[in-house]
């Protein structure tokens, strides 16, 4: 970050050349697959961590067409779980295709899947 002390100057970012690249591939939006979501702490299996509660799931989106609801909690991308609640974004903004999601639902006590295709249909497993 730089910041500037000139009058006007104020904020400049730099912004790695690969990033950019792959933001105008995208044609110029930054993806996205229909949710709104709150962090929240989860507790399973002994292991306390960060998940995201779906509080809206956008129809006609890669999220309502992977099968995910309002109350599901995300806690985890490519069969990874979470470290941070970053670690959500960081999973959809660095994919090319698809986004396998793991998931609680309901009892919370099984860890689901929905697999979510930034390209076109999804599949839920």
């Amino acid at each position: 970050m730089v910041l500037s002390p000139q009058r006007g100057g104020g904020l400049g970012l730099a912004v790695p050349s690969n990033a950019v690249r792959e933001f105008l591939a995208r044609g110029g939006t930054a993806p996205r697959i229909g949710v709104a979501v709150r962090p929240v702490a989860v507790r399973f299996k002994q292991r306390e961590g960060p998940g995201m509660v779906v509080l809206e799931v956008q129809p006609g989106t890669p999220a309502a067409e992977a099968s995910l609801m309002i109350g599901d909690v995300i806690i985890g991308a490519h069969g990874r779980l979470f470290d941070t609640w970053d670690d959500l974004s960081w999973a959809i903004e660095h994919t090319a295709l698809h986004v396998p999601l793991q998931f609680l639902r309901g009892d919370r006590r099984t860890i689901r899947e929905a697999v979510v295709r930034m390209g076109g249909l999804a599949k839920a497993a």
